[in-house]
């Protein structure tokens, strides 16, 4: 089953970077699915060799992938699908095809890199990748030399024998610092591609336009929706009615007590109310310095200062209305029972800790202004404007490339 559970995410993996060199991640995903094998006597498929490895399996303007390189990752993800039950022949002329694309992409690229002058790396950037590479590199001998205890070995020998199954399985340190030297030029590309990409302010205004529409229509139907895209720092562009923005000064449990509550309430969903007053205790051991805080906000001291000192909402506070359900019923209706802005709650025990609020101002309804969120839409969309503009950069790089395949040559 463990194998079966392994080949099935590492197969969505293999189909993900079809093309692209091998991330480090996905090689040790291919390791230790090759562990998994051995240690359940798992035979890959053996291949016969009855191609030539020299021969051209795709040509482009600028260079060739030989069909060794293609068969390489064929056998690899067929290999897998044999071990899933599968049959790769029913997907054998699409995969090769994916196959010989992604590794033409691949080379024309390398091809762009040197053509703009962003393939090598400086002095700095390489010992700092290779710095990085090293740390990596340890982490992943320490991970499979826990799986080579327990025969009776000494701890070099363990270390010698993991290194040797690492190298044979791609991981070693010089290919590991190979892959994160073509990760770096790729994104000096990138950066070099998209350098002068900008959003237009005509992108930017139809943006807003699709959001307000899209965003209508969704938190009608659900506040629910509402208030997890404002949770997540979404820019929302549409609020629904009677929505309030409340800022918090939270006296919030520490990770100790925080596991505690967090037991407790399960112990009560499963209907075992004999804890009730272990749960009472950890809001009393609070109360000393909740109580402080509310006298300090009582007496007028800034609420804001408060909030910094004591900890809770920041100034942008989070949005409650009555349909909210994200914060608990207690924080809502303590909430929803303030009656004018600046208003102070009381103590209001919540899952995290006990809660001082203040009614902070009223959110208005409907659209807000273009002028008020373009700067935030511009932050959070750019990046998106640059990605789609890269792909349709190297699109057009491949169109351009007189690509010619040759599936039936593996």
């Amino acid at each position: 089953m463990c194998i079966v559970l392994a080949c099935t995410t590492l197969l969505g993996c293999v189909w993900g970077v079809i093309g692209t060199v091998r991330s480090t991640q996905l090689s040790r995903e291919l390791a230790a699915m090759r562990l998994l094998a051995e240690e359940n006597n798992a035979q890959s498929p053996s291949f016969a060799n009855a191609y030539d490895p020299d021969a051209i399996a795709a040509e482009f303007d600028g260079g060739v992938v030989t069909v060794g390189e293609a068969a390489e990752e064929y056998q690899l993800i067929a290999s897998y699908y044999e071990m899933l039950g599968m049959n790769i022949s029913e997907y054998a002329e699409s995969t090769k095809q994916e196959i010989l694309n992604g590794l033409v992409e691949e080379k024309l690229l390398e091809i762009k890199a040197k053509e703009f002058g962003v393939y090598e790396l400086s002095d700095a950037r390489r010992a700092e990748l290779e710095e990085q590479v090293r740390a990596e590199y340890e982490d992943n001998l320490n991970y499979y030399m826990a799986f080579r205890y327990g025969e009776g070995k000494s701890e070099d020998e363990v270390r010698s024998e993991t290194e040797a199954y690492l190298r044979e399985n791609g991981l070693s340190y010089e290919e590991m610092l190979a892959s994160a030297e073509q990760e770096a030029w790729r994104d000096s590309l990138y950066d070099y591609v998209t350098a002068d990409m900008s959003l237009s302010d005509e992108q930017l205004r139809a943006f807003y336009d699709e959001q307000l529409t899209s965003m209508e229509l969704t938190y009608s139907a659900s506040y629910d929706e509402y208030e997890a895209d404002c949770d997540a720092g979404r820019t929302v562009v549409w609020n629904p009615e009677g929505v309030r923005r409340m800022q918090g000064i939270l006296i919030d449990f520490d990770a100790e007590q925080a596991a505690q509550y967090a037991d407790l309430q399960a112990e009560l969903a499963a209907g075992d109310a004999a804890n009730m007053d272990q749960i009472e205790a950890l809001y009393q051991s609070l109360m000393p310095r909740a109580q402080e805080a509310l006298s300090r906000a009582q007496q007028g001291e800034d609420f804001e200062a408060l909030m910094a000192e004591y900890g809770g909402t920041g100034e942008a506070g989070i949005r409650i209305s009555e349909k909210s359900s994200m914060y608990g019923d207690a924080l809502r209706d303590a909430a929803m029972a303030l009656t004018s802005v600046g208003d102070l709650s009381g103590l209001v025990e919540c899952d995290a800790g006990i809660y001082i609020l203040r009614y902070a101002g009223d959110i208005a309804p409907g659209a807000v202004p273009y002028e008020e969120v373009k700067d935030s839409l511009r932050a959070n969309y750019e990046e998106e404007i640059k990605f789609s503009q890269y792909n349709a950069t190297v699109s057009e790089w491949m169109e351009a490339a007189n690509i010619q395949y040759h599936t039936d040559r593996f």
